[in-house]
């Protein structure tokens, strides 16, 4: 018996695949380190200001993972209600997909016009999932990924992963990553005070200008996307079984 979902299981592991290759990219990234350490000394000569500058761009190649991945993941929706209707007996098969909308009354227009061979039980189906804007972010974002120009898709995120030691020194780091000016702020400090930096630095991709995602790391985001549409394959999965209808 064949499995009905097993092209949209497939695209799900090759979204698993393009997202455990943009995890490796960003590590092969960080290997060279692309950074440099500052200390400038304020114009009264008595603070420091340490920071480390991000000094090459991110690779181009993180972009097209990340869309890549997007696409997989929105293409495992698409066949999955297609299998589903399937399941459901519809003889317009070309006339179905898993829509995604930026409202509930949006959604309806869209599943009037490209969902016309999805029958009712799974039509119900899809309502129940919430996939527009306020109802079921994850999903309404998958599809926003698509619509953003590479260039503009992700931006650096630097961040540090291990403590600072400070030396005669009271005052707490405050550390900050400033976007514009692609830096790692460790704090000002005290010339004369002693410090020690024992600290591993990391940069990593975020989002770009996506509402509801600017600015959160693109890896942890695709996970949990990636996450999401297995518990929708899930339910799609279920209800065919219900039909009596899984495989064929």
């Amino acid at each position: 018996m064949a499995d009905l979902f097993l092209s949209a299981k497939r695209k799900l592991a090759n979204a698993r695949d393009l997202i455990a290759t943009l995890d490796a990219e960003i590590q092969a990234f960080n290997a060279t380190e692309p950074h440099e350490r500052m200390v400038e000394t304020d114009p009264d000569g008595l603070i420091q200001e340490h920071t480390v500058r991000l000094t090459q761009p991110l690779p181009d190649s993180l972009a097209d993972l990340t869309q890549g991945a997007a696409a997989a993941l929105r293409a495992a929706l698409d066949q999955a209600v297609f299998a589903a209707s399937k399941a459901a007996g519809s003889r317009r098969l070309m006339d179905t997909c898993f829509p995604i909308a930026d409202s509930a009354e949006q959604l309806d227009k869209v599943m009037d016009k490209k969902c016309q061979g999805v029958p009712p039980e799974i039509a119900a189906m899809i309502h129940g999932l919430a996939p527009y804007k306020g109802g079921n972010d994850l999903i309404w974002a998958l599809a926003a990924i698509a619509g953003v120009e590479k260039y503009a898709l992700i931006v650096p995120l630097g961040s540090v992963d291990s403590g600072l030691t400070f030396i005669n020194n009271k005052t707490a780091p405050k550390v900050r990553w400033d976007a514009r000016k692609w830096e790692i702020e460790l704090g000002s400090f005290p010339i004369h005070g002693k410090f020690q930096p024992r600290i591993s630095i990391f940069f990593s991709a975020a989002f770009g200008a996506i509402e509801t995602l600017e600015n959160c790391p693109v890896s942890p985001v695709l996970k949990a996307m990636t996450a999401e549409v297995e518990r929708i394959l899930g339910v799609a999965e279920e209800q065919s079984s219900r039909l009596g209808l899984a495989t064929q």
